[in-house]
């Protein structure tokens, strides 16, 4: 979409002129942009959408509802996953110790178990030999242990972790986790705030697996920047009266007039199919540069959302940290802006705009390569600020 999308910033204006806030109940818009996030969530059960202001309280109120609705007290959800920082997000995020300090206790009744970071697997093992064992993990020891199954409302999983650093399943991870759930009746709630609305060249990342979410998480792209969030759920799930929910804001006209301007823009000009498209060419000029330089560890991703993890050797896979603070820094003096994630804060994480062309892809991607170049060569000192 980039930045200030005159289209999506004329429709603003134009709400901010006729109303900027009104009770949900008597925004019309509202009602159009539930019906659109309805007919577009992926497939072919009726659907009801709920609307927050940011990724935190969407997943946060994703729980509450799960719990609602189950009447199960747990939940599951993935080391390296990040759900957001209210109270009820955080308990079901798996991220980095500092989120968590002096926060304690969280919201009760969640188990995180390892997401299937094959580059970085936590048992060892090599992707296929190792049969799913991170998925069997789930079944026993977990469920047949500390976490009865009769007691998990739902498993809160990204279909591709982001800010986890860019970490992408194998094929048939997903599909399988999905049967897990119908088997013990667990909710599936995608978490698609940070890849939802054509990041990875789908409009939604769980449509690369086939999959039908119960519940779904939207949020950072949804209002070209204007604060709004949507839950999509299954009809029968999302049974719940509005007076015990409601925000304050909820379906705020200003993000609702950005958010229906901005699924138009991304709908018409096949903005999806744009990413897929733009995806593979960065995907791979991205290959090319761990060709030239040994801090690439490994280059992978979907669409327009690549991440590149540094390491200090291929062989023991050590994160470079401190590499990629440097990297950072020279970038930004060559005029790249980036940044980087990841649990071991060693992955550089490539959301360019939708729109972004291949000349733009190469502009970046050189001053890239000269910071990298600077770095491996002892040229750039740990920068203070």
């Amino acid at each position: 979409m980039g930045i200030c999308n005159q289209e999506v910033v004329d429709a603003i204006k134009g709400q901010a002129d006729e109303l900027i806030y009104t009770a949900i109940a008597n925004n019309e818009k509202v009602a159009l942009l539930a019906e659109k996030l309805a007919e577009i969530a992926p497939g072919g059960s009726r659907k009801k959408v709920y609307f927050t202001l940011t990724g935190s309280d969407v997943m946060d109120t994703a729980f509450k509802l799960a719990r609602w609705y189950s009447r199960r007290p747990r939940m599951i959800a993935f080391l390296g996953g990040f759900c957001g920082i209210t109270m009820g997000s955080l308990s079901l995020t798996g991220f980095k110790k500092v989120m968590y300090e002096r926060f304690f206790p969280l919201v009760p009744g969640v188990t995180h178990v390892p997401y299937p970071y094959c580059y970085r697997c936590p048992f060892k093992l090599e992707y296929p030999d190792c049969g799913l064992y991170c998925l069997e993990y789930i079944r026993d020891p977990v469920l047949a242990t500390t976490t009865p199954p009769e007691e998990v409302g739902g498993v809160v999983v990204e279909c591709m972790q982001g800010d986890g650093g860019v970490v992408i399943p194998p094929g048939d991870y997903l599909p399988k986790l999905k049967r897990l759930c119908e088997e013990y009746g667990f909710l599936f709630i995608d978490d698609e705030v940070a890849t939802g609305l054509g990041r990875t060249g789908r409009m939604f990342a769980a449509e690369h697996w086939n999959i039908e979410p119960d519940i779904m998480g939207l949020a950072k792209p949804l209002g070209s920047g204007v604060p709004i969030a949507a839950l999509i759920a299954k009809a029968e799930i999302m049974g719940w009266g509005a007076t015990g929910w409601a925000f304050t804001h909820s379906g705020h006209s200003l993000g609702v007039a950005a958010a229906l301007k901005t699924i138009e823009i991304i709908q018409r000009d096949r903005l999806p199919e744009r990413a897929a498209r733009l995806g593979e060419y960065l995907l791979k000029r991205c290959k090319e540069l761990q060709g030239k330089h040994e801090l690439i560890g490994d280059v992978r991703g979907l669409g327009l959302m690549v991440g590149l993890e540094l390491v200090k050797d291929r062989k023991s896979k050590e994160p470079a940290k401190e590499e990629a603070i440097k990297t950072c820094y020279r970038a930004y003096e060559k005029g790249v802006l980036t940044w980087f994630d990841g649990l071991y804060s060693n992955v550089f994480r490539l959301m360019p705009a939708l729109t972004i062309t291949e000349e733009e892809i190469d502009q970046g991607l050189e001053g890239f390569d000269m910071a990298l170049h600077d770095v491996e060569a002892g040229k750039v000192p740990f920068p203070t600020f």
